[in-house]
């Protein structure tokens, strides 16, 4: 947004895209994207090609369309104002080294989820609620107090910290954030964290080992 008022306000004669850095590519940051090099799509049209209507009970979300076909479109909107190359041609790992986990909840987490089912009417709501459950983590309100749940994905993450002493991690809530911070401050890791509220990000990432960052700062990172 603040790009985008930057260019209106002073409206230069030539925007040059010449970064390497990496770039998100879900259709919602691409249409952004569009907009920053002068190129202005129908919204409504674009969400249609693009994304699909949920329906979580009464309340409907659009999410982006994951089939071969829209991805095909959307990497050739990407060829209308910039160059694309395959992850083989900018020298990025194969796909073999990106390695999947999964964790069980734990019996804590199994617990809180329940209670959310029993107290949660909206569907939304209740999902929202049982995925932050799932990261170990419970947002409080003005009535209840935030709670974080023993899980065994902050365990994993301290046992990689032991292997890899320099890491990048991304976590959806702040909440989530902190406690993993913690988790690995206490077997003495340096750690920063960096979310919206952080101030000095630079001196957060020069002062760091370990980075845990929200994933909405998940852009513009650089090795």
């Amino acid at each position: 947004k603040s790009l985008l008022a930057y260019l209106k306000k002073h409206k230069p004669a030539f925007v040059w895209g010449a970064s390497a850095t990496p770039y998100r590519s879900s259709p919602h940051n691409v249409y952004q994207l569009a907009k920053v090099m002068g190129i202005t799509w129908d919204f409504v049209e674009f969400r249609y090609v693009f994304f699909r209507p949920q329906w979580f009970g009464p309340k409907m979300v659009w999410l982006p369309k994951e089939d071969a076909q829209s991805k095909a479109r959307l990497l050739k909107a990407l060829h209308k104002f910039c160059d694309v190359v395959s992850a083989d041609e900018a020298g990025l790992p194969p796909d073999d080294v990106f390695q999947e986990e999964f964790f069980e909840l734990t019996r804590e987490q199994r617990h809180a989820i329940n209670n959310v089912q029993c107290t949660e009417s909206l569907p939304v709501t209740r999902y929202c609620f049982e995925h932050q459950v799932a990261q170990g983590f419970l947002k409080g309100n003005e009535f209840e107090a935030s709670q974080t749940f023993k899980n065994e994905k902050v365990a994993r993450i301290v046992e990689l910290a032991e292997e890899h002493p320099a890491m990048l991690i991304f976590a959806r809530y702040n909440g989530q954030i902190h406690a993993i911070a913690e988790a690995l401050r206490k077997k003495g890791h340096t750690v920063g964290v960096l979310t919206g509220d952080t101030k000095d990000r630079e001196a957060v990432v020069r002062d760091s080992d370990i980075l845990v960052c929200n994933t909405a700062l998940g852009e513009g990172w650089e090795s």
